[in-house]
């Protein structure tokens, strides 16, 4: 059965790349794009979707408040983020709103295959930009006071190594760890919009 997969940027260039890329594997199949959260909430309910690929930066509604709506109309979908923004504050933000991957988007032509499949086996991915990203709080000692919570002991241990690679002068790795998902998810209401579904 294929993975069933929605594609949320504003860009449609964008889009239309992540698509011929996507497309090439033979168990991958995008079932609707959406230009903005407005967008997007119908398509789930008429597309029901497995993973969505999400950009974070959109106008309106961003990401992170994006992902706790799409999670509160299904917490089966699987959310995983898509931004130039590797900031520590976005990537914890994404985190704690129940997403289960992070991939910058200059490595989505390399990594995001890798991160669909990942969290389909259940699993949370970062991209190697986005894990060096929270390697220098583990490095810092900050993610003890402020992140450890929202990542979990195998998410900590992951970040850890990649800050001992970076001392090392090593080059980070992507993470992948056991999913942890919280329960408390905010029900909110959403409007009607367009949804550009892929031809049947």
């Amino acid at each position: 059965m294929s993975v069933r997969i929605i594609l949320v940027d504003d860009h449609q260039m964008f889009r239309q790349a992540l698509r011929i890329m996507l497309e090439k594997a033979a168990d991958l199949e995008i079932v609707a794009e959406a230009g903005s959260v407005a967008e997007l909430l119908p398509c789930i309910r008429q597309s029901n979707p497995d993973v969505i690929c999400m950009d974070i930066g959109m106008p309106g509604i961003n990401g992170i408040a994006a992902t706790r709506e799409v999670l509160a109309i299904d917490p089966r979908i699987k959310v995983i983020g898509l931004s130039s923004f590797t900031d520590k504050e976005y990537v914890l933000g994404l985190l704690d709103a129940g997403a289960v991957g992070y991939v910058a988007k200059a490595e989505a032509t390399d990594e995001l295959l890798r991160a669909i499949r990942t969290v389909q086996l259940g699993r949370v991915y970062l991209s190697p930009g986005i894990s060096a990203s929270l390697a220098g709080l583990v490095r810092d000692g900050v993610v003890q006071d402020v992140g450890a919570s929202r990542l979990g002991p195998g998410n900590y241990r992951c970040c850890a190594w990649s800050a001992k690679a970076t001392r090392r002068r090593k080059s980070p790795r992507a993470c992948a760890w056991p999913r942890r998902r919280s329960t408390s998810i905010a029900a909110t209401s959403c409007a009607s919009s367009i949804c550009t579904a892929s031809p049947s």
